[in-house]
C-alpha cells in the first residue's frame, strides 16, 4: 500500500465512541492499520486514542470513511446525529462497523493481524478483488483460537453483526 500517493488514500476517521463521540489520533494502532491498510487518518492534529471530539470537528475533517468500533453504538443515536449525517462519509455510504471476534479487531489484540487485510480491502476494493476474508477469518480461528468458525458467521463478522443464534 506504500505506493498509493497520498491524494489517492481515503481519509478515515476511527470512532470509538458516540456518546460521548471519541475517535482516535495519530500516535496509536489505529492510526497505523489506517495507515497500512492505504488511508489517511482524518483525524489531523489529534494525538492519543480515545479523544473526545465535537461533531462540528467531523465535520472540519470530512472523512471519506467512518469506520465504527464495534461496540461504539450508532451514528443516528449520537448527541448531534443531525450534524454527523452531513458528513461526505455519511451521504456516500461509507459508514463501516469494524469487525470483532474473540476480541474487537482494531485494538490491541490478536485478530489486529485480520484488521490491516479487511481495512484494505474496505478502502480499496478494487485492490484485493481475489482476496477472500471470509476464508482467511476462517482460517485464522481454527489456527489461532481452534474454534471452527462458519463461513456464513465470518461473513457476519466482516460486515460488523454478531453471530447468528442458535436454532
Amino acid at each position: 500500500m506504500a505506493g498509493i500517493p497520498a491524494e489517492q488514500r481515503p481519509k478515515v476517521l476511527h470512532i470509538a465512541s458516540v456518546n460521548p463521540l471519541k475517535v482516535d489520533g495519530a500516535d496509536t494502532l489505529i492510526n497505523d492499520w489506517i495507515k497500512l491498510a492505504g488511508g489517511r487518518n482524518a483525524a489531523t492534529g489529534l494525538k492519543g486514542n480515545l479523544q473526545i471530539v465535537s461533531a462540528e470537528q467531523l465535520l472540519a475533517w470530512q472523512p471519506d470513511v467512518l469506520i465504527l468500533a464495534a461496540n461504539a453504538g450508532r451514528l443516528d443515536q449520537a448527541a448531534q446525529a443531525q450534524l454527523l449525517n452531513q458528513l461526505e462519509a455519511v451521504r456516500n455510504g461509507r459508514v463501516l462497523r469494524n469487525p470483532a471476534g474473540v476480541f474487537p479487531w482494531d485494538r490491541y489484540g490478536t485478530e489486529v493481524a485480520l484488521q490491516v487485510p479487511w481495512a484494505a480491502q474496505q478502502l480499496h476494493p478494487a485492490l484485493f478483488t481475489d482476496v477472500d476474508m471470509a476464508a482467511q477469518t476462517v482460517d485464522f480461528y481454527r489456527r489461532f483460537f481452534d474454534y471452527p468458525l462458519t463461513p456464513e458467521d465470518a461473513q457476519r463478522m466482516l460486515h460488523g453483526e454478531p453471530p447468528a443464534t442458535a436454532p
